[in-house]
């Protein structure tokens, strides 16, 4: 005889496992499909082009012929440089007369000792600063400030100094040729302390 305190057997709940199965089903058959997709356009011949859209081919551009080209060819083949920076060259009006010797000139060094006694011929000094030459000294050429205000007044890079050479003296010596912008050439003995105008007006 059965006991009245047994339970009734245990019942379960509806189980999701026929659930769970079709949902995984589900998912194997839509990789199956991209998987067969992909192969499908893998195994695609590529497309080929259509003749009927018209190709366009640029015109062939001519460039002037290079200066270099118009050399044989045997000759060897040329490096374009840029021009040497070249300090201004002064070149006296034709309207001017320039001075180009100084007679009885007594030159003195930085002790003041005379040095030389003569004629001072500035014309080589001249002819190279028409041509643009700088000579061996490393302020040959450059920018004269006027700090002595000896000078009339002009804007900075007005002026250019050059150095004269001086007999039986080691490097630049006293003597300097100052020219300006205008045409102005001044030729000073005494390393700026006094100053004579060369280009001078003929009347």
């Amino acid at each position: 005889m059965k006991s009245s305190n047994s339970r009734p057997p245990f019942n379960q709940p509806p189980t999701v496992m026929p659930r769970l199965i079709r949902l995984v089903i589900g998912l194997v058959i839509m990789l199956v499909g991209m998987y067969l997709a992909w192969q499908k356009a893998q195994n695609q011949p590529p497309q080929q082009p259509d003749d009927s859209v018209p190709v366009v081919i640029a015109p062939e551009v001519k460039l002037p012929p290079d200066e270099w080209q118009n050399e044989p060819s045997t000759s060897p083949v040329k490096e374009k440089t840029a021009p040497e920076e070249r300090p201004p060259s002064v070149r006296a009006e034709t309207e001017r007369a320039v001075k180009s010797q100084i007679k009885n000139a007594k030159i003195r060094n930085q002790d003041g000792r005379v040095v030389f006694e003569g004629t001072i011929d500035l014309r080589d000094t001249l002819a190279r600063i028409e041509r643009g030459q700088r000579g061996s000294h490393a302020n040959d050429g450059t920018v004269f400030q006027n700090r002595e205000k000896r000078l009339p007044q002009k804007p900075s890079g007005y002026y250019h100094e050059w150095v004269h050479p001086t007999p039986n003296q080691r490097g630049p010596g006293p003597q300097r040729v100052v020219t300006g912008e205008n045409g102005e050439i001044y030729y000073t003995p005494d390393h700026y302390k006094t100053f004579e105008r060369l280009d001078q007006k003929q009347k």
